[in-house]
């Protein structure tokens, strides 16, 4: 697969698949197929402990994880702890109306490479990264969907409504974020301390946050960047209705080349009462 140039500077990530094959694993990656008697949260345990799991053959390696379907769920899935990429194929991870709250999809593994890609997540409840929350190395996500995703129950202290990312370096590309909400900040992203994101060809609209931020609340002291996007209709109950860039908020406290490059970016339509609509 081609290679994207996702940021000024010359850095290159690969695509999705050979992420996870890049994961530094010296077993045979596998690809784990989510049909019949093998479930989401069972293709998860057999990836993070490589031993086969209900309908599931055993994980090896930085593994791949295929949907054949949309999937309903009504209680949470197991965290992913290790190398994975999730392929969608194009369709829907979501939390069943009537199931309690819980997150859609958390990866916690910071030694390791991840991914998503050509996927949905809508309807994930959480105090912190409702539809994803992400810790890893390094992660990609591209063809993403997250949508309807509500991060609340702790005031300020909730962040990102559809993604939370603690990651060291991660890509959002071709994605959209939309109507996702926050108690705190972030509506629809939520980007954590020492993280780097770079934001290609993706709409993030429609998010809200009860304090700032709504679109995209970047926390990081590192190079952010949105190129060939669309940051609209978001809203914030006190400062920055589109993005927030916290470091810019510091006053030169860190070196000037920190902050966000806009390239051939749309920023339009965002609303808050003070600072930054």
């Amino acid at each position: 697969m081609p290679f994207t140039d996702v940021r000024s500077g010359g850095r290159r990530l690969a695509s999705l698949a050979l992420l996870a094959l890049l994961a530094g694993s010296p077993l045979t990656p596998a690809t784990i197929v989510v049909e019949g008697d093998c479930s989401l949260a069972d293709a998860i345990i057999s990836a993070n402990t490589n031993q086969a799991t209900g309908g599931c053959p055993a994980g090896s390696g930085a593994d791949l994880i295929l949907l054949t379907g949309d999937i309903s769920l009504t209680s949470a899935l197991p965290i992913i702890t290790t190398a994975v990429t999730i392929d969608g194929q194009g369709f829907e991870v979501r939390r069943d109306d009537g199931a309690p709250e819980f997150r859609i999809l958390e990866f916690d593994s910071f030694s390791a490479i991840g991914g998503v890609a050509n996927l949905t997540v809508r309807n994930g409840v959480a105090e912190r990264g409702g539809g994803l929350r992400v810790d890893m190395r390094e992660f990609s996500m591209e063809s993403l969907t997250v949508v309807g995703n509500q991060a609340i129950g702790a005031g300020a202290a909730s962040a990102g409504g559809g993604i939370e990312i603690e990651a060291d370096t991660a890509t959002l590309i071709n994605s959209t974020i939309a109507d996702n909400v926050t108690d705190g900040f972030g509506g629809g992203i939520y980007l954590s301390w020492y993280s780097d994101l770079a934001i290609e060809g993706t709409t993030v609209s429609g998010n809200h946050a009860g304090w700032d931020g709504g679109g995209i609340n970047f926390s990081s002291n590192t190079n952010n960047s949105l190129v060939n996007s669309t940051v609209s209709g978001n809203s914030a109950d006190r400062l920055a209705g589109g993005i927030r860039d916290l470091v810019s908020g510091y006053y030169g406290v860190y070196p000037p080349d920190y902050g966000i490059d806009l390239i051939h970016t749309t920023i339009t339509g965002n609303s808050a009462p003070t600072y930054g609509g």
